[in-house]
């Protein structure tokens, strides 16, 4: 999201691991639809890190210091790049769940 026309997320972690099961949509994603996401998206940078023996998460710094991570763990690309887009369009504040009262 951008407010007055400054994007507030700053750097963008993909980090997964090259053998575990857990990491196969984001070992897809790096093939070729993240190039697409770099092109599109010039003011931010996007960090790929290997992490062997982990889960598959994405990570978000945003100019006000505060990070976001969320869990793409056994998430298809698709899954994965809304969760990339939802934390581009973030403000960098807390994150609320809001619940419906029955």
């Amino acid at each position: 999201m951008s407010i007055r026309g400054v994007w507030q997320l700053k750097n963008l972690r993909l980090s997964f691991c090259k053998i575990g099961g857990s990491s196969r949509g984001i070992r897809e994603l790096i093939l070729a639809p993240i190039e697409q996401f770099k092109k599109d998206n010039p003011q931010l940078n996007v960090e790929i890190r290997n992490r062997n023996g982990h889960h598959p998460y994405v990570r978000g710094e945003y100019l006000t210091g505060y990070t976001k991570t969320i869990s793409v763990r056994n998430k298809s690309v698709k899954e994965i790049m809304e969760v990339i887009k939802f934390l581009r369009s973030s403000n960098g504040g807390k994150s609320f769940l809001w619940t419906r009262v029955k």
